[in-house]
């Protein structure tokens, strides 16, 4: 079974790299496959908003990036890993950015879910969601809500979505319990 990492957090963050490791470890021992993205190491260009990859060119996103083979691992995925420091109260610009990159997966027809307005779902199956993140200070703790609202809402017709910080075995239990 196959799991998408994709890590967004700041370098200097010695507690989420550590924690994507240990994590990418711990997994690969209950025999899941592992694809990480280091998006600090990618060149993944903001979204031009042109809905190119809605109308024109459906599914498919007409920036030539590293995105393109995110995209791949992520809709071949059971399971997407977003891993994030969180910084004035957010994930950070480059797991944002990567998160916006998403636009492909969708139709450009909408559709009522729950009673809110969604892009229909290109594909048959999609990966569960798990935001792995790390508070650089306590301060920003308080914004959990708002990056877990902003996520469920990019993540509404997915299966499900988990949102955790730590301690990794138990959050590594709970995704092969997915």
């Amino acid at each position: 079974m196959q799991i998408t990492i994709i890590n967004g957090g700041l370098r200097e963050d010695a507690r989420l790299q550590s924690s994507v490791k240990e994590l990418s470890s711990e997994l690969r021992k209950q025999d899941f496959t592992i694809e990480v993205f280091e998006l600090d190491r990618l060149k993944v260009k903001d979204c031009l908003g042109c809905f190119s990859c809605l109308v024109r060119s459906p599914g498919i996103c007409v920036i030539n990036d590293d995105m393109q083979e995110i995209l791949k691992s992520y809709v071949s995925s059971k399971i997407v890993i977003m891993a994030s420091s969180v910084t004035v109260g957010f994930v950070t610009s480059c797991l944002k950015i990567a998160t916006d990159r998403l636009l492909p997966l969708f139709h450009a027809h909408l559709t009522i879910h729950d009673g809110v307005f969604g892009h229909r779902l290109r594909y048959a199956k999609y990966p569960s969601l798990v935001l792995l993140l790390s508070f650089l200070n306590d301060s920003d703790k308080v914004f959990l809500e708002d990056i877990t609202s902003s996520y469920s809402r990019v993540n509404l017709n997915y299966r499900k979505t988990i949102i955790c910080e730590y301690p990794i075995k138990s959050i590594a239990n709970e995704i092969s319990n997915l």
